[in-house]
């Protein structure tokens, strides 16, 4: 039986209580895992494939390391695209910023806006820089790359980090998994998450 995974590095193993305390896990499903978010703003992701957890919260997928990350943003009651395309804008601004002041040399990203089922998203990479005092032993990433949406009051981000320069597979990868993500406005009932699967679905409607 493959672990459920809670945030903090807490398992678990699902079991018939479904307690709604269970904030987040992940479920077998076929050909894959269905991880769930029950937080302020509830999702589930569909994941395909070959998938690990044992780094939590970098996501193994097929091979491919990705992390998950929400935040808040002030939207102003406005949620049109313009709008949306400078809060993602700034939103990637301040985290490079940050980003620079942690690397031993300033980089500066690439960026472009996507358009995808008339959402826009922030599709933006940078290289690693080269550390000299790097151990011989380890091999490091060459590249860092992001996928920023905006929904409601929330931005989403998918982080990937890369050993392959090849930008468009891993725009690739990265689209597939936010194509993976589903939405909810109440907190989803995990009773019926799992009855769902168990009926052959990978999510329930509210």
């Amino acid at each position: 039986m493959k672990k459920l995974l809670l945030l903090f590095a807490i398992s678990l193993f699902f079991n018939n209580s479904f307690s709604q305390e269970k904030k987040t896990g992940a479920i077998e499903i076929e050909n894959g895992l269905l991880l769930y978010f029950n937080g302020e703003t509830p999702y589930t992701i569909e994941l395909k494939g070959d998938i690990s957890l044992e780094q939590f919260p970098l996501i193994d997928v097929n091979g491919n390391g990705f992390q998950l990350i929400q935040n808040t943003v002030d939207s102003k009651g406005n949620n049109n695209n313009n709008n949306n395309n400078k809060i993602l804008e700034k939103y990637r601004k301040w985290e490079m910023e940050h980003i620079n002041e942690m690397l031993p040399k300033k980089v500066i990203p690439r960026s472009e806006f996507i358009k995808l089922d008339n959402e826009v998203l922030s599709f933006w990479h940078y290289k690693m820089p080269t550390n000299k005092d790097a151990p011989k032993n380890v091999t490091p990433y060459k590249m860092t790359m992001f996928l920023d949406w905006k929904k409601g009051n929330m931005v989403y981000r998918i982080v990937h980090p890369t050993f392959s320069e090849d930008i468009p597979v891993s725009k690739k990868l990265m689209l597939e998994i936010r194509e993976g993500i589903k939405y909810y406005s109440n907190e989803i009932s995990l009773k019926k998450l799992y009855h769902s699967i168990k009926a052959g679905q990978n999510y329930y409607t509210e």
